[in-house]
């Protein structure tokens, strides 16, 4: 494979980055966005798409986009399955997680999908009551 040049470079970091920021965007809009009732019905489909992202792909593919934008760059460089474990390990200086062999066991593999519909019910149920 021929090395990227500069410029090649420079416009995968850019759009790896214009990623992260719409994906960390996303992420603080499905978390919070129940606070604000303004963001309600923009916080509802995102937590539905993020929800059915899940179900069906098993993965964020904002994640695996980014991911693969700068695994342009630098091949060599290990990214976790998630954004949200990735750039965790990296603040606290963690090495990325080495794929197990271990059977996961049914919660811990669709725990994120029970936190999902569990922020789902519960925001729900906060529109209705308030």
């Amino acid at each position: 494979m021929q090395p990227l040049s500069k410029l090649q470079k420079f416009f995968y970091q850019t759009f790896a980055n214009l990623v992260f920021i719409v994906h960390l965007g996303l992420v603080l809009l499905v978390v919070f966005g129940w606070l604000i009732p303004a963001l309600f019905y923009f916080f509802l489909g995102a937590l539905v798409a993020t929800f059915l992202s899940e179900i069906f792909l098993s993965y964020c593919f904002l994640s695996r986009m980014e991911f693969n934008l700068r695994k342009k760059i630098d091949p060599a460089k290990i990214y976790d399955k998630s954004c949200i474990v990735h750039y965790t390990r990296v603040l606290f200086g963690l090495p990325p997680r080495l794929a197990s062999v271990t059977p996961v066991g049914f919660f811990k593999k669709n725990s994120f999908k029970f936190v999902l519909l569990t922020l789902f019910v519960v925001s729900i149920s906060y529109r209705v009551l308030v």
